[in-house]
């Protein structure tokens, strides 16, 4: 049975836990001169979902709690206008969804995965029983290039005083960790597969003990 591309994303987003409204960031703290002159400001995350232009109920900008009109909003490099520059006293943050990867980039991570299992980027056509295997490997690679992202984007991104205090060395060391288990996992799933086809872990191969009757001596 096979799954057609749109379905094996959904899958390995959902596995990723980054869907739509997954990553909510509540009343985080933006980036960006506040000196009563600058307007524009950027969300940490690399890629927001939630346009703070048409935010709608919580969603938005705030500067010290009230939510702000949004003049332009670039969701791929998440930085923002305000209508009004706020002052070096001012507190503002931001309510968003954010989301780690495009569809191309879940795409790639599945044509990889397809390679790994059966040498074709054609991932639609990996076999059922590997479906489990595949995502597992892709989210390796989605996992990966995370940790080597927040890397980047911690050193080269931002100015070191912009830098959130996320504690970021934790952050990708966790990130690697879940790459790696991620692959051994597929790994493992992949190996039960060709070694059993989905049966329990038993012997392919039985020896049939026949009875033998008494042995009469020769006289």
């Amino acid at each position: 049975m096979t799954w057609t591309q749109q379905q094996a994303k959904d899958k390995l987003r959902t596995l990723l836990h980054d869907g739509p409204t997954d990553r909510l960031r509540f009343q985080k703290k933006v980036v960006g001169t506040q000196d009563g002159t600058n307007k524009k400001f950027k969300t940490f995350e690399y890629r927001r979902v939630t346009n703070l232009v048409t935010g709608a109920g919580e969603l938005g900008a705030y500067v010290n709690g009230v939510k702000q009109v949004v003049t332009s909003d670039d969701l791929e490099m998440g930085i923002f206008n305000l209508t009004n520059a706020p002052t070096n006293n001012d507190t503002v943050n931001a309510t968003y969804y954010a989301q780690w990867f495009l569809e191309t980039e879940l795409s790639s991570f599945l044509e990889n995965a397809g390679q790994w299992l059966q040498s074709s980027d054609q991932f639609q056509n990996i076999p059922d029983g590997l479906h489990q295997s595949a995502l597992k490997y892709a989210a390796h690679d989605a996992y990966q290039k995370i940790g080597f992202r927040f890397t980047e984007t911690a050193t080269s991104t931002y100015r070191l005083e912009d830098v959130p205090d996320l504690q970021l060395k934790d952050v990708v060391k966790d990130l690697l960790e879940l790459s790696k288990n991620m692959y051994d996992e597929a790994e493992k799933l992949r190996d039960e597969y060709y070694t059993r086809q989905g049966r329990p872990q038993q012997p392919l191969t039985g020896i049939s003990v026949g009875r033998v009757g008494r042995v009469t001596p020769n006289r």
